[in-house]
């Protein structure tokens, strides 16, 4: 299974999808902050759905298998 990454930046990704389940980062309201939340909510889901509509900037990385080799080398 590989890891998907949407609108990535220079620290983070917006959108990272693994398998089936998609992490959100900081998706909120801008342009109906304060107004209800059904207008809130509206514009929420429209980035959202415009996010995963998106061409992908980032999209390989090598499938995970077995357990992290760590090193670490003591000086």
């Amino acid at each position: 299974m590989s890891v998907e990454r949407k609108e990535v930046g220079p620290r983070m990704s917006q959108i990272v999808i693994y398998g089936d389940t998609v992490y959100l980062a900081g998706v909120v309201a801008h342009q109906n902050a304060g107004k209800s939340v059904t207008e809130q909510t509206r514009e929420i889901l429209a980035t959202i759905d415009r996010y995963l509509r998106a061409p992908t900037r980032q999209s390989f990385f090598p499938p995970i298998s077995g357990s992290p080799t760590w090193r670490h080398s003591a000086k």
